[in-house]
């Protein structure tokens, strides 16, 4: 009686054959994991910059007088004082004694003065990103007298 089975040829060119599947499948899934992690990262940097975009909009509508005093911006407007501190790493917005933290990065912003001492532009940069925020003074009257 004859017994038929592998030889050990063909159980090493198995082996050899399943660890290349198995390596090209490990190798593939590294990759699409990386480049999962870089659109979530990409979408959360996007996520904090809108934010930022929307509050800091809104607080510039809001404010009649805009001042760059001790490193920070102060935004001063009817029943609304709002002050802004920027660093390389983030953007902190001050309201009273509450404190949020817009955003988490490296950013340049610079500030744009008129000729008095108010700020009538800033300008954010963050990688790729750039946005311009600019008051318009001239409605500044039609705005505090609104709701009167």
């Amino acid at each position: 009686m004859s017994l038929k089975g592998f030889t050990i040829i063909d159980v090493l060119i198995g082996m050899i054959l399943s660890s290349l599947v198995i390596g090209f499948g490990l190798t593939a899934y590294l990759h699409a994991s990386k480049a999962i992690n870089r659109r979530m990262s990409m979408m959360k940097e996007v996520n904090m910059l809108s934010e930022l975009r929307y509050v800091l909009t809104t607080d510039m509508e809001r404010a009649t007088e805009i001042r760059k005093e001790d490193g920070l911006v102060k935004m001063i407007g009817n029943q609304h004082r709002v002050s802004y501190q920027n660093s390389n790493s983030f953007v902190l917005r001050l309201v009273n004694d509450h404190t949020d933290t817009l955003f988490q990065g490296n950013m340049n912003v610079e500030y744009f003065k008129d000729g008095e001492s108010l700020v009538n532009l800033i300008e954010f940069r963050a990688g790729s990103w750039s946005f311009r925020y600019q008051k318009d003074y001239a409605s500044v009257p039609l705005i505090a007298g609104y709701g009167h």
